[in-house]
C-alpha cells in the first residue's frame, strides 16, 4: 500500500469529511492552532475527557485508526476542536528507522495504557515535529507492528495528517513482547519532576529569546514564574529538597503554575502580602495559590505600584489593610494562616470535602477579612466554579 505521506485515510475521511469538517468545523472559518492563547487552550482541554473510557480500550486489540476513530467521535461530540486549523506535514524529521503505513499499526490494550485523549491533544498544541521521536513496538508474522510506547504522539501525527509512522520494532510473536516493551519504557523508567520541568522549560525560553525566537506557550510560562521567583528572593525548589523549607523557599510547582495561569499581577501582589507578613519564611503554596486565587476576583484597585513598599508598609492602603489582618488574626507564622483556613472549611464540610486547598484558604481569608475588617475596604466574595461562595465554621470569625 503506497501514497503520498500526506492527508487522511478514507475510513476517516468518510466518517468525519475530507477535511474532518466533524471535528473542526468548516474550513474557511478555522484559526491556525498557534494563535490561541493558553487560556483558549485551557479552556478547550476542559472539554476532553482525560481518558477515553470505551470498552475497545480496556483490553484486547484495536488499530491505530479505529482508535483515532474513537478519540475523533468524542471530539466530534464535545467540539472541543471546533474552528482550530491544522498544517497538513509531510514526514516527522527524525532518521533511524523504517516508516511504515498506518494501516499496519496497532494497539495492544491489553498491555497498553487506556488512551490519554486529554495528553493527546495537549502534545497537538505544542506539535513540533523535531520532538516526535520514533514509536516503538513489535511486528509479527502478518506484517501488523503493535506499537507499545509512543501511543499518543503516534495518533498526534494523524492529525496532522501523517500516514508513514517512524516506527522501531522487535520481530516476534509473542505478545508477552508487548508487555516487556511497556514496562522497559514506562514502568521501570525513572520520569522527570515538576522541578525538571521547570528549569528545562525556563532555560529554553531565554535561549530561544537570546536567539531572536520566540519560545512556546508552556516555556514562556515557566520563564515568567522564574522572573516572579528572582524579583521577589524566592528559592524555587524540586520536591522534598531540604532546601525548600529554608528562606522563601517553595517547591510545589503545580499550585506555583497555577497561581500564574490566575494571572502574574495578582502573584505579584498574593508573594508581597506573603513577605510583608512573614517576612523570610517558606513560601506556603497553598497560600500562595489561596491569596492569589482570592485577588484575582477582586477590582483593579487591589492592583499595587511597581514599588509597592515605603518603609516596610505598603502604599496601597487596601493591601496593608490585608496585611495587617493577615498578620492580626492568623499571627506571624505562615503555617497558622494555611491550617485555620483549612480546618474552618473542613469543620462545616468535613474531611475528604473535595474542596481545592486554594479554595479554602481564599474563600476563608475572605469571610474573615469581611467580618474583621469593619468594612473599610469591602471585597468581591470570590467563588468557586460553580458560582459558589464556600462557608467556613463560624469559630474562625469569633
Amino acid at each position: 500500500m503506497e501514497y503520498p505521506n500526506q492527508g487522511y485515510p478514507d475510513i476517516i475521511t468518510q466518517k468525519f469529511g475530507k477535511d474532518l469538517e466533524l471535528v473542526f468545523g468548516p474550513v474557511e472559518q478555522r484559526v491556525d492552532y498557534r494563535q490561541l492563547s493558553q487560556k483558549e487552550i485551557a479552556e478547550r482541554l476542559e472539554k476532553i475527557p482525560e481518558k477515553l473510557w470505551v470498552e475497545q480500550t480496556r483490553g484486547g486489540m484495536l488499530s491505530l485508526l479505529d482508535s483515532w476513530i474513537l478519540a475523533l467521535q468524542s471530539l466530534a461530540d464535545s467540539k472541543a476542536l471546533w474552528g482550530i486549523k491544522l498544517p497538513k506535514n509531510n514526514i516527522m524529521p527524525m532518521e533511524g528507522c523504517q516508516r511504515h503505513p498506518v494501516e499496519n499499526l496497532f494497539f495492544n490494550y491489553g498491555s497498553q495504557r487506556i488512551l490519554y485523549l486529554r495528553h493527546c491533544i495537549q502534545i497537538m498544541f505544542k506539535f513540533d515535529p523535531w520532538s516526535v521521536f520514533n514509536a516503538i513496538g513489535r511486528k509479527d508474522s502478518n506484517n501488523i507492528i503493535y506499537i507499545n510506547d509512543g501511543q499518543h504522539r503516534t495518533m498526534c501525527c494523524l492529525f496532522f495528517g501523517i500516514r508513514y509512522m517512524a516506527v522501531q520494532y522487535r520481530t516476534s510473536d509473542d505478545v508477552t513482547v508487548d508487555i516487556d516493551q511497556f514496562c522497559a519504557c514506562n514502568v521501570d523508567n525513572l520520569p522527570s519532576e515538576p522541578y525538571d520541568n521547570y528549569r528545562n522549560r525556563s532555560s529554553r525560553a531565554e535561549i530561544k529569546i537570546s536567539n531572536g525566537q520566540i519560545p512556546c506557550r508552556e516555556d514562556q510560562e515557566m520563564l515568567d514564574i522564574k522572573h516572579w521567583a528572582k524579583k521577589w528572593g524566592i528559592r524555587i525548589c524540586r520536591a522534598n529538597d531540604p532546601q525548600a523549607s529554608s528562606n522563601r523557599g517553595i517547591s510545589h510547582m503545580g499550585d506555583l503554575l497555577k497561581s500564574a495561569r490566575l494571572g502574574m499581577q495578582n502573584m505579584d501582589i498574593a508573594a508581597a502580602i506573603l513577605i510583608r507578613c512573614y517576612g523570610n519564611q517558606t513560601i506556603k503554596s497553598a497560600n500562595l495559590l489561596g491569596l492569589t486565587y482570592l485577588l484575582s476576583q477582586q477590582d483593579n484597585t487591589w492592583i499595587m505600584a511597581d514599588n509597592p513598599f515605603d518603609k516596610g508598609v505598603f502604599t496601597n492602603p487596601k493591601l496593608e489593610n490585608l496585611s495587617c489582618l493577615i498578620l492580626k488574626e492568623f499571627g506571624t507564622s505562615s503555617d497558622n494562616l494555611h491550617s485555620a483556613c483549612k480546618k474552618s472549611v473542613n469543620d462545616v464540610y468535613g474531611k475528604g470535602n473535595g474542596i481545592a486547598p486554594e479554595v479554602k484558604v481564599g474563600h476563608a481569608l475572605y469571610h474573615v477579612y469581611e467580618a474583621k475588617s469593619n468594612g473599610k475596604f469591602p471585597m468581591t466574595a470570590p467563588v468557586n466554579k460553580y458560582g459558589e461562595t464556600i462557608r467556613v465554621h463560624e469559630w474562625i470569625l469569633g
